[in-house]
């Protein structure tokens, strides 16, 4: 009776560690297929594929998207809060990052031709209202302090 009390003590144990080990590495496998995609049988039927568990070395969060970072350049016409300045056009290159479809983030590079005494101080891209127009509003100051806003239409 010890002996067969012995043996069952021991096999269970293992016999169990074993089903435990095969079940997992079942679970675990790549069937080739993409977790949660369709499939087709021979009839034609979609099923859906579901798993209870994500496989081995997937995460279960997705991935977080990456930013883009693309440049353009449009033609801006700076016009002077007092009348008695003259305005003028300028080609201002930019850059903006791009996240998800929305334009995150706009930033100034240089313009053409070099004014000495007038700089940038604001940016943005607005949106048009038409898919792939915007308008580049900039805003900038004279050494004296004269503030400008002018706009120039770009196609991104």
């Amino acid at each position: 009776m010890k002996k067969k009390n012995l043996l069952v003590r021991v096999l269970v144990p293992v016999v169990l560690a074993g089903l435990v080990f095969v079940g997992f590495s079942a679970c675990s496998q790549d069937d080739g297929y993409p977790e949660g995609f369709v499939l087709n049988d021979e009839a034609g039927v979609a099923t859906m594929v579901k798993r209870s568990m994500p496989q081995g070395g997937e995460s279960v969060t997705p991935p977080k998207p990456n930013p883009s970072t693309f440049s353009g350049t449009a033609n801006v016409t700076f016009v002077p809060s007092d009348s008695s300045y003259g305005s003028f056009t300028l080609s201002v290159k930019f850059s903006y990052t791009v996240l998800e479809g929305e334009i995150i983030s706009v930033d100034f590079i240089s313009y053409e031709p070099t004014l000495w005494d007038f700089s940038i101080n604001n940016i943005d891209l607005v949106d048009a209202g038409i898919p792939g127009h915007y308008y580049l509003v900039c805003s900038g100051s004279n050494t004296l302090g004269i503030p400008y806003s002018g706009s120039g239409e770009v196609l991104l």
